[in-house]
């Protein structure tokens, strides 16, 4: 039987398919790293090349699409989005405040705290997300150690 390792892709010409079988290259485990299927059949949970080798951003969207925390990541959204705005506003009003008065320096303050206000809002929502992220990754974690134990 020829099986190809999920985790380095060497190809096992000699596997006799039984469920404790590791790959002779890294050592992995067959069936353990191999995607557990699902009741509707469709693969579930993370083969180790996308967990530690894999693309990254593929497995943060996966934690974000089946986030515990829904909620939090909303609200983390909408207070960004009003950062945004409060930005926005901020430097409209220095812009306006600055051509009324003819200060140069009202106009390049409320530029200045507008786009502060802006970046802060930005750091902070993405801040949020990792956290979240963070605890996903630990509940799936914890999960795995469970099943596994």
């Amino acid at each position: 039987m020829q099986t190809a390792c999920i985790k380095c892709g060497h190809v096992n010409h000699q596997a006799s398919g039984s469920t404790d079988e590791a790959c002779p290259r890294c050592h992995v485990i067959y069936a353990k790293a191999r995607p557990r299927q699902s009741a509707e059949g469709r693969a579930s949970g993370f083969a180790p090349t996308t967990m530690f080798g894999g693309d990254s951003a593929d497995y943060v969207r996966q934690l974000r699409t089946e986030s515990q925390y829904p909620a939090f990541r909303t609200v983390a959204g909408v207070l960004a989005l009003l950062g945004y705005l409060l930005g926005i506003l901020v430097l409209i009003a220095g812009l306006v405040a600055g051509w009324r008065m003819g200060s140069a320096g009202t106009m390049v303050g409320g530029l200045v705290g507008g786009c502060l206000i802006v970046l802060l809002a930005k750091a902070a929502k993405e801040a949020a997300q990792m956290l979240a992220d963070l605890s996903d990754a630990t509940l799936r974690t914890a999960q795995r150690q469970e099943r596994g134990a």
